[in-house]
């Protein structure tokens, strides 16, 4: 039974965090839609769940391995900037460009500066 499991995900994307957290999110959401008074809203958050729960297995049993890793990236760097950001909310400060919305560090407590866009090239003042 083993072997034929694994021949079948053979190929296949498997299990990753993206996946992984939205089977985790759709399940907790189907528990906590029970608590819902309105009848209504408890079915629109439970087919919602439903849906993700779907959706997450879609990506584990999928053969388009390039998408579904594109998806994975996207989603874990999102949450590594933030973490990074976070950690450095002390000694720096971050700025979106205006032009190119690129996110850009400063330190802290350097007063009114002028910052220049790495990507784009475009100068603005900000206070640190």
């Amino acid at each position: 039974m083993k072997y034929r499991l694994m021949a079948f995900m053979a190929g296949r994307n498997g299990f990753d965090a993206l996946s992984n957290t939205l089977v985790w999110a759709s399940i907790i959401a189907m528990f906590a839609s029970r608590w819902i008074p309105n009848q209504v809203a408890h079915m629109i958050v439970y087919y919602l769940a439903v849906f993700v729960f779907v959706y997450g297995y879609f990506r584990i049993m999928s053969r388009n391995l390039p998408k579904r890793q594109m998806e994975n990236m996207a989603f874990v760097g999102f949450f590594q900037r933030r973490k990074l950001n976070f950690q450095q909310r002390k000694t720096h400060k971050f700025f979106g460009c205006p032009q190119c919305k690129a996110t850009l560090r400063v330190p802290k407590g350097k007063g009114k500066i002028t910052i220049t866009c790495n990507c784009c090239g475009r100068q603005f003042t900000r206070r640190s």
